[in-house]
């Protein structure tokens, strides 16, 4: 009985959550339980910054927060249960917004390509756990997935995390074993 009230009181609060928040949590559903950086969201979403009095990241987070959906941390980066994001995840369109979320995380990543971003180095932290998320996915394509893990591998190396490099880069090469044929570039 007490999965099921849990379920209905999900269901409760979805129910109450706009159509703003709701893409919120879809593109959260697919990520880490983690304070997910707002960067992100507006990247997987498309929604620029504005002012905030009008701004639909500002008020789709407070909606959420309001209905005790997600938590916001000090820097007011929403981060939601699992249990939340599992249930966002089984709903009918529980898939809502993943081709979104995965380019916003491979453009992110892409980021550590760029030795000149500097500001890079301290941003992509709070997107790691996402990326790492992302890629522990299935579902993931193939190329996004070997282009993400070689950035992550990347990021760790500029950082000095040798040992956090080297399984990630081999995860990226055998995805590229998987994916193309012997000899091919990407390899």
């Amino acid at each position: 009985q007490h999965e099921r009230n849990v379920a209905v009181t999900f269901q409760m609060s979805w129910n109450l959550t706009g159509e703003d928040a709701r893409d919120v949590l879809h593109v959260m559903s697919h990520l880490a339980p983690a304070p997910v950086p707002a960067r992100l969201i507006r990247a997987a979403l498309g929604w620029p910054e504005t002012t905030a009095l009008d701004d639909r990241l500002v008020a789709a987070r407070k909606d959420l927060w309001l209905l005790s959906l997600i938590e916001l941390d000090s820097q007011n980066q929403p981060s939601a249960h699992r249990l939340i994001l599992g249930f966002v995840r089984h709903l009918p369109n529980g898939d809502s917004h993943w081709t979104e979320t995965v380019t916003a995380i491979e453009s992110e990543m892409n980021r550590a390509r760029d030795d000149q971003d500097t500001a890079s180095y301290q941003e992509l932290e709070a997107v790691l756990p996402h990326a790492e998320a992302i890629l522990s996915r299935p579902d993931v394509p193939a190329k996004q997935g070997i282009g993400i893990a070689e950035c992550l591998g990347w990021h760790h190396r500029t950082l000095g995390r040798f040992q956090l490099a080297k399984p990630v880069l081999r995860d990226a090469l055998q995805r590229a074993q998987r994916s193309f044929p012997e000899g091919h570039a990407e390899i």
